[in-house]
């Protein structure tokens, strides 16, 4: 009986420290937000983050919303301007009032554009990711 006690403590200790360190971990990725509002708007249009840190865009639409980043071909006017390499990602869809995150690893800018389902663009946006220091 002794011995299924100890088990116990111990094992009850080790999840008191691993959640102590996964709420630690969380704390230090913040999460930037962006907001899918009608009208083509996007708040804000443009998102710095650290690698490692995450992204939340929130559907505030009546529509399913698609985000997902433009290739580096139909980027190349936005290339000119800028010195980075451009990477890419898909969220997917986002249904009317709900949010979807993603968590960029990767140093560089991402041009990404949100569109109704049925294709028809709506908006785009930046999220530059830079280096920790």
């Amino acid at each position: 009986m002794r011995s299924v006690f100890f088990t116990l403590l111990v094992i009850f200790g080790v999840l008191v420290i691993l959640f102590n360190v996964f709420q630690q971990y969380r704390l230090e990725r913040p999460i930037a937000d962006v907001t899918i509002r009608g009208n083509q708007m996007l708040e804000p249009r443009v998102v710095t983050i650290k690698k490692g840190e995450e992204v939340s865009w929130i559907n505030n639409t009546d529509s399913v919303q698609i985000v997902t980043s433009i290739p580096e071909q139909s980027a190349h006017a936005y290339l000119l301007k800028r010195s980075s390499t451009m990477a890419s990602f898909h969220i997917g869809r986002i249904e009317p009032g709900k949010s979807r995150n993603m968590s960029f690893y990767e140093a560089g800018s991402y041009l990404y554009v949100c569109e109704v389902a049925k294709g028809k663009a709506v908006a785009t946006g930046i999220i530059n990711v830079e280096e920790r220091e």
